[in-house]
């Protein structure tokens, strides 16, 4: 394994630039995967401290459209990519056609093309369709009323219309294998592409250039991680899940820019708490309930990297997950309770 690579500042600068953010809004920069990276600067609090009217959540614009497609649409997951694209297309027009009616700015031409998309969706007739455009226009507004809504606002203010139980995630389910489990020849292959990765980043390389390595190794590290899991004794659906939501971890370590030159071996509190209490709160998709899993699931996978020798000790990692996890929790309660 390749020796550890010293970051190019220091760590008392780090943490106190870390202390000065804990005080401060927020400056996310968006890495645009383009021949050029373009920086962003949004003022923003994170989404678990936006406060929302009794009643609501705040939702960012995309999830705003995701919560309102599947109130128009039941997504079936035998579904491929290629129809979800289409419903969500669809959706979005009548998102969109929803905006011009609150507006009073109606065009016709929009009007007819949804009318003929609805025709072909539900096999209705003329009137049929006209009824089903006025139910999901009156659901729209029934999700989203435009009098709780603030103008101009990136957020939007989603109604409660189901109180979700939020349990902690029961780690009795675990029963994992004490046995280590070194890195084979496919391990030791994933690792190198990593410390490849973690180099680029170091470097401050630019992302379009090698944004191919970073997904073969995406691929590599989900193979890695789902065959030790398989060997700890993790089975079901958390065997499934946890790759997932170790992916969407690392696609936030490595694929957003951050003020500090991050990689996974050296993610500090303040990126955890990012993590936990924004970036999934306002990027990720899933039932209220199964958020649970994203503490245990990166715990695991830091115990997985310490295994194939990617790290030496991952306690300071798992021990600020630890620290973080009941307040995530909470403040699920508080989002979808």
């Amino acid at each position: 394994m390749s020796k550890k690579k010293k970051s190019k500042k220091s760590t008392a600068k780090n943490s106190a630039k870390g202390q000065q953010r804990k005080k401060q809004k927020r400056k996310l920069r968006l890495i645009k995967a383009k021949s050029k990276v373009e920086h962003r600067y949004v003022e923003r609090p994170p989404m678990a401290e936006i406060d929302a009217p009794p009643g609501f959540r705040a939702v960012s614009g995309s999830q705003a459209i995701m919560e309102y497609s599947k109130s128009v649409v039941n997504f079936d997951d035998s579904e491929n990519i290629e129809d979800m694209n289409k419903t969500l297309q669809f959706t979005s027009l009548l998102w969109n056609y929803g905006i011009s009616v609150e507006s009073g700015d109606i065009n016709e031409k929009t009007t007819k093309e949804i009318m003929n998309m609805i025709r072909q969706i539900w096999k209705v007739e003329e009137d049929g369709a006209r009824k089903l455009l006025d139910k999901f226009v009156k659901k729209r507004n029934e999700m989203f009323p435009p009098e709780v809504q603030i103008q101009g606002s990136p957020m939007m203010y989603m109604r409660k219309e189901i109180s979700h139980l939020i349990a902690p995630f029961d780690y009795k389910k675990l029963e994992l294998s004490d046995k280590v489990f070194p890195p084979d020849d496919k391990d030791k292959a994933f690792i190198d592409k990593l410390e490849t990765i973690d180099s680029y980043i170091q470097d401050e390389k630019d992302y379009s250039d090698w944004e191919d390595e970073y997904f073969s190794m995406e691929e590599a590290c989900k193979e890695s991680f789902s065959r030790w899991l398989q060997k700890k004794g993790v089975t079901g659906k958390n065997a499934q899940e946890f790759p997932f939501l170790s992916e969407i971890f690392m696609n936030f370590v490595y694929r957003y820019m951050h003020d500090d030159i991050i990689v996974l071996k050296s993610v500090q509190p303040i990126y955890f708490e990012e993590f936990f209490f924004d970036h999934v709160l306002r990027k990720v998709m899933m039932e209220p309930h199964e958020h649970v899993e994203w503490p245990p699931a990166l715990k695991l996978f830091y115990t997985f990297l310490l295994e194939k020798e990617y790290l030496d000790n991952p306690a300071v990692f798992i021990e600020v997950i630890d620290d973080l996890e009941p307040k995530f929790t909470d403040v699920l309660r508080k989002r979808f309770s």
